[in-house]
């Protein structure tokens, strides 16, 4: 699937301080033979018009497929730009209008210059960029805008409070520890260390390799549930209390206010009876954001951004099967939560996964369609109400399934 990652190459121009030396488009589809044969004419346009302007270069698969890493060149050479033109592979052109746009990227981001620097490209309001301060490896989140700078914050909160709250804990180790934080000119920055670890992408695993892992990634919630749970579920219940407040006041053109009410005392309802223990969670718990060591260890836990106290137990097992059941199953998310709120099939890896854990959280497997109804309600609210849609045309996509859910079960 390709992002729209426009919106994150103008921001690494504005941090740059430069200008793009050609035009650049992203399309979420995919790409036409003219259209490719276009952005590669302007990656050679773009490497005369930045020859004299101390220019540097974006190459790599956020910018050829639309998500993924992209490494910043300065000096790119001729030769070396024709073999990526040959490949089909466009490349990215930033220029200085005045400065050297290279140099202002690294005083504004306080990296070394021997040091290679990288981004991650996914259509995200925030940028995560990585480079070397002081001779070590670092990770930096970068937010422009009110957005943005609102999404750094959040970044900030959630490591913070996650390493406090598992501070007595051996998984305090597998969370990157804050360096600095600052805000200038309108742009946010988090950057904090690099930790050691591997992503994994279930596409290239067996399914016996993926039971494998996914046990390893449940053994942190377990461990987070030991030593955070408690019986209080009132901050929960107002979170939800909330939710059902603004939707009576919001409501999109494609959705019914009132379902999304529905779901919400559905799950309201569920623990109030249930009474699930309450625990830290991290969130935004999935396979992307677990970096793992060379004997399949969890090494490290990334993205804290969404972690807050108090959450129902069970929520980030549910949200870290539900995405790996979505690549799985080639299906999005939604539609993977929708079915489970009526009893639908779960693939085998992560049925093993639920129930294995589910009773270390003191949950049984009948908590699941709840449990997928209040991820569910998280992802919608965070990604479309409390912030900005990755997307336009995300909520038309992710709304229906479980609405069409709702009412088959009346």
């Amino acid at each position: 699937m390709r992002a729209d990652v426009s919106r994150q190459l103008r921001l690494i121009v504005e941090v740059s301080g430069g200008e793009l030396a050609s035009e650049f488009s992203q399309t979420i589809a995919p790409i036409s033979k003219r259209t490719q044969t276009r952005r590669l004419a302007a990656s050679i346009l773009g490497y005369f018009k930045s020859r004299r302007h101390g220019a540097f270069a974006l190459v790599g698969e956020g910018i050829w497929w639309g998500a993924g890493n992209v490494a910043f060149v300065p000096n790119l050479k001729f030769a070396a730009l024709l073999k990526h033109i040959v490949r089909g592979r466009p490349v990215v052109f930033v220029r200085g209008k005045s400065d050297s746009p290279f140099d202002k990227l690294l005083s504004f981001l306080q990296f070394d210059r021997n040091g290679d620097i990288r981004a991650f490209l996914n259509g995200n309001v925030c940028l995560t960029m990585s480079g070397v301060k002081s001779g070590r490896r670092v990770f930096a989140h970068v937010g422009g805008g009110a957005f943005g700078s609102s999404t750094v914050q959040r970044h900030v909160e959630g490591l913070s409070h996650a390493r406090t709250a598992l501070m007595e804990t051996s998984l305090l180790r597998t969370i990157a520890a804050p360096i600095a934080s600052w805000n200038r000119e309108g742009i946010s920055v988090l950057m904090q260390n690099a930790l050691p670890g591997h992503k994994v992408r279930i596409q290239n695993l067996s399914d016996s390799r993926l039971r494998a892992l996914l046990e390893k990634a449940a053994s942190p919630l377990v461990e987070i549930h030991k030593a955070t749970a408690t019986a209080d579920v009132q901050a929960e219940l107002e979170l939800l209390q909330d939710m059902r407040n603004e939707m009576s006041e919001f409501a999109f053109d494609v959705v019914a206010g009132w379902e999304i009410i529905e779901i919400i005392d559905d799950v309201t309802d569920w623990i109030e009876l249930r009474r699930p223990k309450a625990v830290r969670a991290h969130g935004d718990y999935t396979l992307q954001n677990i970096l793992f060591d060379e004997k399949d260890a969890v090494s490290a836990i990334v993205d804290w951004e969404w972690s807050r106290s108090d959450a129902s137990a069970g929520f980030d097992l549910v949200h870290l099967g539900a995405w790996t059941a979505s690549d799985y199953l080639k299906k999005d998310v939604s539609q993977v939560l929708a079915s489970w709120t009526a009893g639908g099939i779960v693939p085998d890896p992560v049925l093993k996964l639920f129930e294995r854990t589910f009773p270390a959280l003191d949950l049984k497997m009948s908590d699941l369609p709840p449990l997928a109804k209040l991820v569910w309600l998280l992802v919608f609210f965070r990604s479309s109400i409390w912030t900005r849609a990755p997307r336009p045309d995300w909520v038309k996509k992710f709304a229906p399934p479980m609405l069409a859910a709702i009412r088959a079960s009346r």
